[in-house]
């Protein structure tokens, strides 16, 4: 890495509202839509909070990790690094698993009850549902198949 390209990423600081040691430190610069503050080095976007823990930790780990689950905060001390699969671990450890309602779902679990429902007593056709509930035929099978939606299932 040139002298000039660490010069870029100490910039960080710059957008970061540093707080108490223990507060969450949020980006005040550009962020995605889920929240992650980044910025432009050497015409690459560079996520914000991976910025700062290679600043203080020297290494870039697979992934960076927010033990305070805010993806904007840039505290060090929130930061941990590791691998994809760790990043699932703690995902489900802290039960923040993307499923259903919670993973900006198109139906609620209601509909996918109502459709699971009227699907098995035979009383509509697939591509029917679809258009019913503004999702593809692909989409009622995945549900009606138990492919998606799983933990509405009832115990095998």
């Amino acid at each position: 890495m040139t002298e000039q390209t660490l010069s870029k990423l100490k910039r960080v600081w710059e957008r970061v509202d540093t707080r108490e040691w223990w507060a969450c430190w949020p980006w005040i610069g550009a962020k995605t839509t889920a929240g992650y503050g980044h910025m432009m080095v050497d015409a690459k976007r560079r996520y914000s909070h991976r910025i700062v823990f290679f600043l203080t930790n020297g290494y870039w780990p697979e992934v960076v990790c927010h033990r305070c689950d805010v993806p904007s905060c840039c505290n060090p001390s929130h930061l941990f690094g590791g691998t994809q699969r760790d990043n699932m671990a703690d995902m489900i450890r802290k039960r923040r698993n993307s499923c259903g309602e919670r993973h900006n779902a198109k139906l609620t679990a209601d509909q996918v009850m109502d459709i699971r429902r009227r699907y098995v007593a035979g009383s509509i056709p697939q591509h029917a549902l679809g258009r019913e509930f503004g999702v593809t035929r692909r989409a009622i099978g995945n549900i009606t198949e138990g492919r998606t939606w799983r933990h509405l299932l009832p115990p095998a």
